[in-house]
């Protein structure tokens, strides 16, 4: 059996997991993700209303850090999210920010969390199209055609040594990212 330094050795060379990635994993089981290009708030970037869904968000991918989040602040207030009352905007404009931040370490790799590109009244986890076309044209993520099985694609001779990613499908619309071993991380 390998030891916990061979494990973070294989999930960061190997797996293209950050190590930040890994111990939060080992510390908590697998990592959940929040689901990519899923709007969780439309329509209004008025505080009260983004913290409600931002929290309801980390409640659902981490119910633990949303415990620890509550921790710091009256949970009378925060936890009753049908009578939230913030003391003023910008203290609501704070703890949004805050959540966004925590939110952003449950996104996968090359996506954020935030408004979409172009609306700034849609919140969630969005495809990070710059990011991402750069990691291709650098060979940090490896394109192959629709139609490519995972097992095709982590097996062919020709996957670059420093393919991290693996992306099947046609990148400018619809495709899956998986980790260079296979294992999936989200789909557009």
């Amino acid at each position: 059996m390998a030891t916990p330094a061979q494990q973070l050795v294989t999930a960061v060379l190997e797996n293209g997991e950050s190590a930040k990635e890994w111990l939060r994993r080992q510390k908590f089981g697998r990592h959940r993700y929040l689901p990519v290009n899923i709007c969780i708030s439309r329509g209004t970037a008025n505080p009260d209303h983004l913290l409600r869904r931002f929290l309801t968000a980390l409640k659902n991918v981490d119910p633990a850090k949303y415990e620890e989040f509550l921790a710091g602040y009256n949970r009378a207030n925060l936890s009753n999210l049908r009578h939230l009352d913030l003391v003023n905007v910008k203290h609501g404009d704070i703890l949004v920010d805050r959540l966004s931040d925590i939110l952003q370490e449950y996104c996968p790799p090359f996506t954020y969390f935030g408004s979409l590109e172009g609306n700034t009244t849609e919140y969630g986890c969005w495809v990070d199209s710059r990011r991402l076309s750069y990691a291709i044209d650098n060979s940090v993520v490896d394109g192959f055609p629709t139609g490519t099985t995972i097992e095709d694609a982590t097996n062919d001779p020709e996957l670059p040594a420093t393919a991290r990613y693996i992306a099947i499908g046609n990148r400018r619309t619809d495709f899956a990212l998986y980790t260079r071993t296979g294992r999936f991380l989200w789909k557009t």
